[in-house]
This record gives C-alpha cells, structure tokens and sequence, in this order.
C-alpha cells in the first residue's frame, strides 16, 4: 500500500491511499483515509505532500515505482500535461 499525505496551510491535511501490487477496495481505501486524516499534524505554511510506501513482506515495489493515486492521474489528465508536486498537483485535488 502507498499512503499519500498532503498539509496545506489553513487547511489541515488530506490523504489517499493506493494499493501497491493491486487496486485497494473502495472501502478499505476510505476507511485507511479517514483514520489517516485524524492524526494531529503539524501547523505548515506552505503545501507540503509525501508518500509513505508499505511493500508486504519480502515484495518490492512493482516496476520501482508506485502508482498515484486515480484522483491525481485524472488531474494530469485533464491538464493535458504534468503537474508540479505539491504545488500544481493540489490546486486541482484539493483546492
């Protein structure tokens, strides 16, 4: 599993989470994410994000990188062109 975390000023912190070697349930996905965003994080005062990565046991990471998470592949996509990390990326998922 891959946890995305992402701190904005004023705006506390957001999460996703991804499987890593297959798509997470929904429910598991949002369950993971919900419990996440409850932990105190610290005041920031600029937008931050980074991934906790979680392999099973005696696995690595498929293909040496991790998959991002659909809502900012899609905002990629509508784009039309790369977003910058934290900052491009998170206007458009968390605005």
């Amino acid at each position: 599993m891959v946890l995305y975390v992402a701190a904005k000023p004023g705006k506390g912190v957001r999460t996703w989470a991804v499987g890593l070697e297959a798509p997470l349930k929904p429910d598991d996905a949002a369950r993971i994410e919900e419990k996440t965003r409850a932990v105190a994080f610290p005041t920031v005062h600029a937008a931050i994000a980074f991934s906790l990565v979680y392999p099973r046991k005696g696995t690595g990471i498929p293909g040496g990188t991790t998959p991002m998470p659909e809502e900012w592949r899609e905002a990629t996509r509508k784009a039309g062109r790369e977003l910058a990390i934290p900052d491009e990326l998170l206007l458009h998922v968390w605005p």
